[in-house]
This record gives C-alpha cells, sequence and structure tokens, in this order.
C-alpha cells in the first residue's frame, strides 16, 4: 500500500513541475501532502501542507490543509500547535465542514486537558 501512496505522489510531483501555474496545482499539492499523511509521515504533511497554504492561499484545499495540519502536530504530540491551527481554521473558515471538525477536537483537546487535571482518588497532583 505504501508503494502506491510513493507512485501517487511522485505523478503529482511531476504533474507540478509540469504545470506549476494550473488550476489544478493547488490540487495536486493537497494530494502530495494527504500522502505522507497517510503513510503516517507527519513531518512531511505538515511541511507539504504548508506548502499549499503558502503557494495557493485562495484555494478551496485550505481549510483541509489546515485540518490535517493540525491532525499531523498532535499525532506528534504538539498540542499546542494543534489548538493554534484549529482555532486559526474555525476564525478563517467558520461555515466550513472542517470548521465543526475542527471544532469537535478542540473540545476533545478540552475534555482530556480537565481530566489530566482532575486529582484523582483524592490525592493531589
Amino acid at each position: 500500500r505504501e508503494g502506491k501512496f510513493r507512485e501517487a505522489r511522485k505523478e503529482f510531483e511531476d504533474f507540478l513541475k509540469k504545470y506549476p501555474n494550473s488550476e489544478l496545482s493547488d490540487n495536486a499539492q493537497f494530494w502530495i501532502a494527504e500522502s505522507y499523511y497517510k503513510e503516517g509521515d507527519h513531518e512531511e504533511a505538515i511541511l507539504a501542507y504548508e506548502t499549499l497554504i503558502r503557494k495557493f492561499p485562495k484555494s478551496d484545499k485550505i481549510p483541509g490543509a489546515m485540518l490535517k495540519q493540525a491532525y499531523s502536530f498532535f499525532e506528534l504530540g504538539d498540542k499546542n500547535t494543534t489548538k493554534v491551527i484549529l482555532t486559526t481554521l474555525k476564525e478563517r473558515f467558520p461555515k466550513s465542514k472542517e470548521a465543526e471538525l475542527a471544532e469537535k477536537k478542540l473540545a476533545e483537546l478540552r475534555k482530556g486537558s480537565q481530566q489530566k487535571s482532575k486529582p484523582r482518588n483524592g490525592t493531589k497532583r
């Protein structure tokens, strides 16, 4: 399966080299990032999503890129950056389905941090 992602990524990279200013270039960049994400290579996914966000700021793929970038930071254990990206996503694209998913993740993070701060069995932390 990983080989398929690598093959697909190469095709998208080749497309971007041939047609860097195509109206489909943002889609190609998004799928490059997705391929890294699906392989579990979160560092490369973050960088590839960031390339999309910077190179194609008007793309309709930005909300999805921000969401997956936040999920990637979460997978790497960086909850603060996760929260910042999800909050920014909600502010920039409040009516998007990605904003709804961002809110769910933020609620999950809030719930998780509340549970950690509660003392267990009456003992103080």
